[in-house]
Parts: C-alpha cells; sequence; structure tokens
C-alpha cells in the first residue's frame, strides 16, 4: 500500500536527509546491485506529489552507484535492506537542481524533494571469474554489420523517448536501455 507522505516542516536541508520508517531484514543494498523498489516522491515545498511507482502499478528497478537515478538516490538507498521503507529528503543539489524537471506536476528548479521507498530486492551483480587459459589462439570473429543500422534506428529512438520522459522513473529506465544499447554498438564495433 501506497504510503503518506507528508513534508517536514521548517527550512529545506542543504544535505540528504534519511529516516528508517521501517528497518529491513533482507540483503543490504550496495552500489553495484541492481535493486528493486517501490516510491513515492512529493515536492519538499507545498507536498504536491510528482510521482509514484504505486500508482503506475509498476516496480522501479536500476543499478545503485551507477548515475541511472538522480545523486540523492544513488546515496540514500545505498545501505537499505529488502523489506525496508525509508524516507528521503533531497536538496535540489541532489535532485534537479537549477533546471528542475517537466513532470505531470512540475519540480521546479532548485527543488527539494521528499520520497518514501520501499526495498523489494537487492540483486548482487555476478561475481567475475578469470578466463580459462589455453595454449591454442582464440579464433576471433567480426559480428555482422548487417544489425548496426537496425541497433542505431533504435538507439536514436529510445534517446527520443528518454529526453521525452515524463518522470524521473521512466527517464531512468530509458537512459539504462540506452546505455545498454549504446554498450552493444560498440561491441558491435560500430
Amino acid at each position: 500500500k501506497q504510503p503518506t507522505v507528508t513534508p517536514p516542516a521548517g527550512a529545506a536541508p542543504t544535505t540528504l536527509v534519511t529516516k528508517y520508517l521501517i528497518v529491513g531484514t533482507g540483503a543490504e543494498a550496495e552500489a553495484g546491485d541492481k535493486v528493486t523498489v517501490n516510491y513515492v516522491g512529493i515536492l519538499f515545498t507545498g507536498g504536491a506529489e510528482f510521482d509514484s511507482s504505486w500508482k503506475r502499478h509498476r516496480r522501479f528497478t536500476f543499478t545503485l552507484g551507477t548515475g541511472q537515478v538522480i545523486a540523492g538516490w544513488d546515496k540514500g538507498v545505498a545501505g537499505m535492506k529488502v523489506e525496508g521503507r525509508r524516507e528521503l529528503i533531497v536538496p535540489a543539489s541532489l535532485a534537479y537542481g537549477s533546471k528542475g524537471f517537466a513532470t505531470a506536476v512540475p519540480i521546479p528548479p532548485n527543488a527539494a524533494l521528499v520520497f518514501v521507498v520501499d526495498m523489494l530486492g537487492v540483486a548482487k551483480p555476478p561475481t567475475k571469474t578469470a578466463p580459462a587459459t589455453t595454449t591454442t589462439p582464440a579464433r576471433t570473429t567480426t559480428p555482422a554489420k548487417s544489425t548496426s543500422p537496425d541497433l542505431g534506428k533504435e538507439l536514436l529512438t529510445l534517446e527520443t523517448e528518454e529526453r521525452e520522459a515524463k518522470t524521473p522513473a521512466a527517464k531512468a529506465q530509458l537512459h539504462q536501455a540506452v546505455e545498454q544499447l549504446r554498450e552493444r554498438l560498440r561491441r558491435a564495433g560500430t
């Protein structure tokens, strides 16, 4: 169930403020982990809700500590445990700064934000193992270039969707897809 979020009284903070509402008992989120959360975000001033994964009926997944979300989230979600709930009061400098962000309820320039985040899942990255050595030379192949135009078109489409995204969550998800596609293009040698 979506929590009710009330903006605190007083002046907006200039540093990140975190408060456990429920301390979780599961895995702890660290930089590099893929985390899944539910959240609601409101403006510190006035309390208008600008985003909610609950209302979209869609959990939000991102890789922590990689810049896929605002800096206040990368810092404020770190250390949360599965089944935990945390309030984040994010200063403008760790949110959207002097630019603000266009959403259905616009985030004005220099706005502090308040989030309540529920940690639903933490997936640790796969551990890297050293490649096996071999005495025969490795055969190298060049990826077929025939898919490059299709990937290029897909990249342009995703970049456009990312620029036009209406919510921070949608923008972060599209950003992740753009970065993954760029990596595929780099690997394909285009």
